[in-house]
């Protein structure tokens, strides 16, 4: 059994374009960014009103963690054929 880590895919599992400056967030700290917000100097853990002020354009998305395990979220459908 292989296990992955995919750094973004609570941004993938949320939807947003992978062009836009996204952060998903959990207790007021950023879980994963988008390529975008990481451009813009945005980092995993870092606390959301820092990420804010580095990024005004930030799209700041709660994590919902049950998209993330959906079979019908894309990430999960390119995991199941290994």
């Amino acid at each position: 059994m292989a296990v992955g880590w995919i750094p973004d895919f609570p941004v993938i599992a949320c939807g947003t374009e992978a062009s836009e400056p996204v952060a998903v967030i959990a207790r007021e700290a950023v879980v994963a960014c988008s390529a975008a917000a990481r451009a813009a100097g945005e980092r995993r853990r870092m606390r959301l009103r820092l990420a804010q002020s580095r990024c005004p354009d930030l799209l700041i998305v709660e994590r919902d963690r049950p998209p993330e395990r959906a079979p019908s979220n894309p990430s999960y459908a390119i995991s199941s054929r290994w």
